[in-house]
């Protein structure tokens, strides 16, 4: 079995699981009935992660599961000092960068205020 195939199955057990038709699925993603019809049959090779998204947030599932990841990738949750760390010092960067980033723009334009012949 494909992978889009795989997708297809996983997509087409989920809505049935839900309750939902073909056409109440498209309608809630946007998509056609014969779309939706086309993705569970495994005939979309390469399904678009945003319509991935959109057909899980619709049937109530992961979009790891739709797809058929075994082992979804680690989440932060606000536990790891590592990344807190990272991310605090790339917050004080661009800061920092603001900061001069302001200072050079007010001497840029005192110098030019400066510097201007005035008009009469």
């Amino acid at each position: 079995m494909t992978t889009a195939q795989e997708i297809g199955r996983r997509c087409a057990q989920a809505r049935e699981a839900a309750g939902l038709t073909q056409q109440t699925l498209a309608d809630a993603i946007g998509v056609s009935r014969q779309q939706v019809n086309r993705i569970e049959r495994g005939h979309v090779k390469k399904p678009d992660l945003i319509l991935v998204e959109r057909i899980a947030k619709a049937l109530g599932i992961s979009s790891n599961r739709l797809i058929g990841l075994k082992h979804p990738p680690k989440t932060w949750t606000g536990n790891d000092s590592e990344i807190h760390t990272q991310l605090q010092a790339l917050l004080d960067e661009k800061g920092k960068l603001a900061a001069a980033t302001s200072i050079v723009i007010d001497v840029f334009y005192e110098h030019l205020k400066n510097h201007t012949e005035p008009t009469d």
